[in-house]
């Protein structure tokens, strides 16, 4: 996970990128929520807790935007979101 301020005026404070490895290649998932909320602990314990928006993805087409939020019970990842699969799954 890298990341960076961003200052370009769109309203988003930070772009972050997830890339991980894929049968021998290099992938960017286009919005990561756990990666998002580890960064926002990683803050935190810096002593920043301002809510802020992230935005992931821009470099490979697509455009997602988190908010993150610090509230008193912990910390909030949000955001817009749909339904790419559905399914269900049985356990024993």
């Amino acid at each position: 996970m890298l990341f960076a301020p961003v200052n370009d005026g769109s309203g988003d404070d930070y772009e972050v990128r997830v890339i991980f490895s894929h049968n021998n290649t290099l992938v960017e998932d286009p919005v990561t929520g756990s990666a998002n909320a580890c960064l926002a602990w990683y803050f935190a314990g810096y002593g920043q807790t301002r809510d802020y928006r992230a935005r992931q993805g821009l470099s490979i087409g697509r455009h997602g935007c988190l908010d993150i939020r610090f509230e008193q019970d912990g910390i909030w990842v949000g955001g817009h979101s749909s339904t790419r699969i559905r399914g269900e799954i049985t356990l024993p």
